[in-house]
């Protein structure tokens, strides 16, 4: 098992070992279980479309988009980002989702590629009407999707926990738009030679 420790020094008492999947199962944890994820949820309204691929959307679930990789040379990050996240969200599920509306992934393929990620992001947001967008894979797709949140900020449609460590959606004006599970690639270079 590879990760680091976080504490306040070596061997310090409260230390522990974070990993990759101790990271992800948490950020998942919090998105399912944060204080605002039952107002969020009840803000959501009724149930959205989820588009003919998906098939109808049922009564009461919170559906989040998705665009990754899927296909091409770096389908394992979508594939395994999207494998992880539903280990997740089937157990909440199962246990009565949030506040009893059930989470359901909206899939799109982009092949690690802008053009297509925007327009997926663009299919997500306007026509299947995805209550926030998730787990989208890499910096070139979410560095060419930050502007469209930008520009949907009235629908306020967030993306949460891109699986990427590139500043832009960490600083203004982005920040207020995106919220990230991983560490960013400044702060995993800090980490190392410190």
């Amino acid at each position: 098992m590879t990760g680091c420790r976080v504490g306040k020094g070596e061997g310090a008492v409260g230390s522990r070992l974070v990993t990759r999947r101790s990271l992800i199962r948490s950020g998942l944890a919090a998105l399912a279980a944060a204080p605002w994820a039952r107002p969020l949820a009840a803000a959501a309204g009724p149930a959205r479309h989820r588009g003919r691929n998906s098939g109808p959307a049922q009564e009461g679930e919170i559906v989040l988009g998705v665009s990754a990789a899927f296909s091409g040379p770096s389908r394992g990050l979508g594939t395994e980002l999207y494998r992880g996240s539903m280990a997740w969200f089937n157990h909440v599920n199962d246990n009565g989702g949030v506040n009893g509306r059930r989470i359901a992934l909206k899939l799109t393929d982009d092949g690690y590629q802008p053009e297509p990620c925007v327009a997926n992001t663009i299919q997500l947001m306007q026509d299947e009407s995805v209550f926030l967008l998730f787990g989208y894979v890499g910096t070139p797709t979410v560095t060419r999707v930050l502007p469209l949140l930008k520009r949907f900020r009235d629908e306020q449609i967030y993306l949460f926990f891109p699986f990427t460590g590139a500043e832009p959606q960490r600083e203004p004006p982005y920040g207020e738009v995106a919220f990230n599970l991983r560490a960013s690639y400044r702060q995993e270079t800090a980490g190392l030679v410190d």
